[in-house]
């Protein structure tokens, strides 16, 4: 399987450190943070990284061919001028995605411990339901986050609001490339520009063959928030209390991807 990594963002938030360093190329635990969202990847096989790249390109780049250029993986980097969001970035590598039946997007700078397992379960629950696209779902560190509603049957019905009923995203998202189709405009975010019109246009459809957007969700996965320089450093503090926690899953896949990924 192939996998799209959103690496091109400006890392606002966590200005002035993303001045001279991209937010996904941030160490922490001494780690490049975008190391423990590859981790998952390389656990269940994915054999194909794109990158997409905008702000402090090269750094993106060095950051990742250190990382990866030593295992048996092939990537590319897809530089944006001017950024194109989610569903834009996307589009501009259709060529390289457009051939496969699903494929995996996934945010580059968020952090989300856990057994990688479930990601193996969630492309398998997506190709099941023969899903547009499933999101991964986990519990949510703050009620403040837009959330996913679902239904009983984990069928998307909206994505936005906020309620401590609704799931919280993950940042991982496997798709089919029927997706494609829907991705009118060379600039454009894949909820409010792609999934949300379609969620509402086909919802109610019976047609058997529409796809539909799922959610998938584990109570086992950790998120954490690291948009801002205090929530970077308390997840990275937290996750020091976890390697010397009993948490073995979420000990276990910091303990690896740290000792995969060091020099």
């Amino acid at each position: 399987m192939k996998a799209f990594i959103l690496s091109a963002g400006l890392g606002k938030r966590l200005l002035p450190h993303t001045l001279k360093t991209p937010k996904p190329c941030m160490l922490f635990l001494k780690t490049p943070l975008v190391a423990f969202n590859l981790q998952h990847l390389l656990n269940i096989g994915v054999t194909e990284f794109i990158f997409n790249t905008h702000h402090l390109k090269e750094q993106v780049q060095e950051t990742v061919t250190k990382l990866l250029q030593k295992k048996t993986v092939s990537y590319h980097f897809s530089y944006e001028k001017a950024l194109l969001n989610s569903a834009g970035g996307l589009k501009k590598i259709a060529s390289l995605l457009d051939k496969e039946q699903d494929f995996l997007m996934i945010n580059a700078d968020s952090l989300c411990l856990g057994n990688s397992i479930f990601l193996q379960k969630s492309i398998d629950f997506h190709k099941q339901h023969k899903a547009l696209a499933t999101l991964l779902c986990c519990p949510s560190p703050n009620k403040s986050f837009k959330t996913i509603e679902v239904n009983q049957n984990n069928q998307v019905l909206n994505i936005g609001p906020i309620s401590e009923n609704y799931l919280h995203y993950a940042g991982y998202m496997v798709i089919s490339s029927q997706i494609f189709s829907l991705i009118k405009i060379d600039k454009a975010h894949i909820f409010t520009d792609v999934l949300l019109p379609y969620i509402k246009n086909t919802f109610s459809t019976s047609q058997p063959n529409v796809k539909k957007v799922f959610a998938n969700y584990t109570p086992s996965w950790k998120f954490f928030e690291m948009g801002n320089e205090k929530d970077f450093k308390s997840a990275e503090k937290e996750c020091k209390d976890i390697l010397s926690s009993n948490n073995l899953e979420l000990k276990n896949y910091l303990k690896q991807t740290v000792q995969n990924f060091s020099d």
